[in-house]
């Protein structure tokens, strides 16, 4: 077998773009949330159970590159906390409601221990499938014994051409 560094690129088109980071819009409008700018998602916890969902991507969020057809995020930084806890945050993806994401099981999620309230500067690596461009996304967050406790990120990703 060829090692796929050996193998030439000409007459290929690659598959994925950069990577970018994503935060989110002062003010979400136009089927639009996100934006590559350096404002957090802030994700707040319900009283020992998943908080309310935070639309993160909307239909008209990606790609920002033209031409891109799918995305998938690959890395998440906490920006802060606002309790020294243990947070559990999940990503819900799909095309109508986060509740019907849910039902299809179509989310990804990650732990969290935060120390401190600044976060450690270390990107969180997490797997979510390749979804078509204009798939929504929303993030949840529980923080055991914590009600109103909120985790601010931004989240990394990929864009792809096919």
């Amino acid at each position: 077998m060829i090692p796929l560094r050996h193998i030439p690129l000409v007459g290929r088109e690659p598959l994925l773009s950069h990577p970018a980071f994503w935060g989110a819009m002062a003010v979400p409008a136009g089927g639009k949330c996100a934006e590559q700018g350096m404002t957090p998602f802030l994700i707040t916890s319900g009283a020992n159970t998943w908080g309310a969902a935070l639309q993160m991507f909307d239909v008209n969020d990606t790609p920002s590159i033209p031409g891109y057809k799918f995305y998938d995020f690959r890395k998440i930084f906490i920006m802060g906390v606002s309790k020294t806890a243990t947070y559990r945050v999940r990503f819900l993806y799909g095309n109508t409601t986060d509740a019907d994401a849910l039902a299809a099981l179509q989310y990804t999620d990650f732990v969290y221990r935060a120390d401190g309230t600044a976060s450690d500067r270390k990107p969180i690596e997490v797997t979510m499938p390749r979804v078509p461009v204009g798939t929504k996304l929303w993030g949840v967050a529980w923080c055991d014994g914590e009600t109103g406790a909120t985790i601010s990120l931004m989240i990394g990703g990929h864009l792809y051409l096919k």
